[in-house]
């Protein structure tokens, strides 16, 4: 069987202007690839407009956090507060929800902010989510105060170059795939110390305290609980350290353009297979033990598979610094803040680094305007609370979320945090009960007429006679003695 290859088709495309080429492609079969790609656009600008009017209508409440100044909760309280928030997860939607109307996840942000060295923890959620956060914080700290306060994110400058303000501000990546964990409040433990916990929240509040007049640091951490099927990424992550083969995940334009290429895997198969025997396929070298590992290695395969255990989030962190240009310093509100994150940061797992796109950089030909446009992006962004916008979103589990955000414990020293003045306390058992008071004229007076017997006439007469004359019943006053010594 003589088979013969036609390369005609490409011959005559090579000899074409480009202008040819793409319309010979496209009248061959190019307008499908064509028209899936103006599908793909016209759906994500389509959807992103429905969902932004279904965020126009949740309204939001800002509440302010105060615990006692004598806070003996550590960050495991905090963590039960995050696994309860997880039930803000409005349930799964159906494709109709989520594709056609618009339906999704509101984020919930966690915020510490210091307004010139005052320092104040705050929670934004929508308001039907409020009696959840409450019965959360009120089951950890019973001595909390929570009040409702004024969206403060309205009074940042929101117009770059600015003759009064300056600002750096950016947004926090990790720097390796989520399933890594950032070094969490359990490594934190120092079991040789009087102060067991040594709480990382202890640099971050002293930085924010050390803020002077018009200088303002705001962290701003966004939340939506995650489904469970992120847990496949960390599951090829411990395939790969123990050295199993890992398959990537293949996407819709991988499935497009690998469409001809196995077409071309068919064709060749077909005329140059033998039929001398069945297909051999190489077997895949089989993943190595636990045991086997270096114990740096199973300690991280040990972290990993942790952090794989808990509730998890789908985070996006904020950090904003600015102030009147006279009194701002990066030295004291930029590297010492970044400088305090860096104590959850581990080289042989994971840590927060800033993002590069919305780092507050000027860069390329025109770097002043292009400074000033990722300032007031990052502004709008920080003040809108937009967790699709900006950099890419990363997982954090409970345990991270309450290392990162979490009340300070007693031994942490901050006079500027604004904290509880009071203590809630319940009543004393033995308190009185309250008894009714009665007249002589009622029925139920103790000497009246119906409820008095035989036996108690004496002690009513007793009575009258001693509200008339006082003097009979009451003895005189003894007069002191006269031999007393003198002072």
């Amino acid at each position: 069987m003589e088979i013969v290859l036609d390369f005609s088709f490409i011959q005559e495309l090579s000899q074409l202007p480009p202008y040819l080429i793409v319309w010979k492609l496209f009248i061959s079969g190019g307008w499908v690839l064509l028209l899936f790609v103006i599908f793909a656009v016209w759906y994500a600008n389509w959807i992103g407009k429905r969902r932004g009017k279904f965020l126009e209508v949740v309204e939001y409440v800002l509440l302010a956090i105060d615990v006692p100044k004598i806070n003996e909760q550590g960050p495991k309280a905090v963590e039960s507060i995050f696994a309860q928030l997880a039930a803000a997860e409005s349930g799964a939607k159906t494709f109709k929800e989520k594709n056609l109307q618009g339906m999704m996840e509101t984020p919930v942000s966690l915020e510490i902010i210091s307004m010139e060295g005052y320092i104040q923890f705050l929670i934004r959620l929508p308001k039907g989510l409020r009696d959840l956060a409450e019965t959360a914080i009120y089951a950890q700290y019973p001595e909390a105060e929570i009040t409702e306060v004024e969206d403060y994110a309205s009074w940042a400058p929101t117009t770059f170059p600015n003759n009064e303000y300056d600002l750096w501000g950016t947004e926090l990546v990790l720097y390796q795939p989520s399933p890594y964990p950032i070094r969490t409040h359990l490594e934190f433990e120092d079991p040789t110390a009087m102060d067991r916990f040594k709480d990382p929240m202890a640099s971050i509040l002293e930085v924010m305290s050390k803020l002077g007049q018009s200088e303002n640091l705001w962290l701003q951490i966004l939340l939506v609980p995650a489904q469970p099927d992120w847990t496949k990424e960390g599951k090829d992550v411990i395939n790969k350290i123990l050295g199993a083969k890992v398959t990537a995940p293949r996407t819709i334009v991988d499935i497009i353009l690998d469409f001809p290429l196995k077409i071309l895997g068919l064709v060749h198969d077909q005329v140059f297979s033998t039929t001398s025997g069945p297909e051999v396929k190489p077997q895949d070298t089989p993943p190595g033990k636990p045991g086997d590992l270096t114990p740096g290695a199973r300690h991280v395969l040990e972290a990993v598979q942790n952090k794989l255990s808990k509730i998890a989030f789908k985070s996006k962190i904020r950090f904003l610094y600015w102030g009147r240009k006279e009194v701002f310093s990066k030295g004291r509100g930029v590297a010492a803040f970044m400088g305090a994150l860096k104590q959850f940061n581990t080289l042989d797992m994971n840590g927060f680094m800033p993002d590069k796109i919305t780092k507050t950089s000027g860069e390329g030909f025109s770097p002043l305007k292009d400074l000033a446009n990722k300032q007031m992006s990052l502004v709008k962004n920080y003040a809108t609370r937009a967790f699709s916008k900006g950099a890419k979103s990363f997982i954090l589990n409970t345990e991270e979320l309450a290392t990162i955000y979490h009340f300070p414990v007693k031994a942490v020293k901050s006079p500027m945090l604004k904290t509880s003045e009071t203590r809630r306390a319940e009543a004393p058992v033995s308190l009185p009960i309250e008894v009714p008071i009665v007249s002589e004229g009622d029925a139920n007076f103790p000497f009246s007429d119906n409820n008095i017997s035989a036996g108690q006439a004496d002690s009513r007469q007793t009575f009258e006679n001693g509200a008339d004359s006082d003097e009979k019943n009451i003895a005189p006053a003894a007069e002191p003695p006269t031999d007393l010594p003198v002072a």
